[in-house]
């Protein structure tokens, strides 16, 4: 698979949005999973056929929290389109809400990991940045919850997350204090050597990695748009 250029930033924003989807119905048993598929005029679907936007109009989503998808292929599968639908907007509602709480913080912190993977996996300075990095587990864990994902490129070196560790052992590990943490991370709005300092991340392992990890990380964060 390949992904132009002028494609990385909403396809990496819509791999989020299918992360989260994943995220979501393992915890709420509901829903569904909004397996993206990225087309080659120049737009994304969610969920199989009817939900569908432009590259265009899912950045405008993702900014402002509503853009109109494409409407024949809506009206050509109603069904579908609206189940995909329901569940956009409840992810939507969980994650902009005020409240810190566990389900929310999984579901940004996956959507993060996922975008993050698929700038390792197509943007050239990125791929370039981790060429070295083979057979590579970073697992992302918060103190006192459940809540644990694991970065990794075991398939063939493309990297992918999975909340259920594909090796017995992580090469690398990032443990964060609390949710609040996560949150202020995720937002960009915490120093990381200072947050490291006082321990409220925590890294063991392959400490370059993750290094690695968080500068493309806060290129993502800097490429797509939010509505936190």
């Amino acid at each position: 698979m390949k992904v132009p250029s002028s494609r990385l930033v909403p396809y990496a924003a819509a791999v989020g949005i299918e992360s989260a989807s994943k995220e979501f119905c393992s915890r709420y048993l509901r829903g569904k999973h909004l397996d993206v598929r990225i087309h080659s005029n120049d737009y994304i679907s969610f969920g199989g056929a009817g939900l569908c936007y432009s590259d265009q109009n899912l950045m405008k989503a993702i900014s402002s929290g509503f853009a109109l998808p494409r409407i024949v292929p809506f009206l050509r599968n109603i069904t579908n389109g609206f189940s995909s639908i329901r569940t956009l907007i409840r992810i939507k509602d969980i994650l902009t809400s005020e409240n810190l709480f566990v389900e929310k913080i999984a579901m940004l912190l996956r959507a993060g990991i996922a975008s993050t993977a698929v700038f390792a996996n197509f943007d050239s300075k990125s791929k370039d940045l981790l060429l070295e990095n083979k057979n590579e587990i970073l697992n992302f864990t918060v103190i006192d919850t459940n809540i644990s994902f694991f970065l990794h490129n075991l398939n063939d070196g493309f990297w992918s997350v999975s909340s259920e560790c594909p090796k017995q052992n992580s090469t690398a590990i990032l443990s964060f204090a609390n949710l609040l943490i996560v949150d202020q991370t995720l937002k960009g709005s915490i120093d990381h050597l200072s947050a490291v300092g006082f321990g409220l991340i925590k890294v063991s392992g392959k400490i370059p990695l993750i290094d690695k990890i968080g500068f493309i990380s806060r290129n993502v964060q800097k490429s797509i748009p939010s509505l936190l």
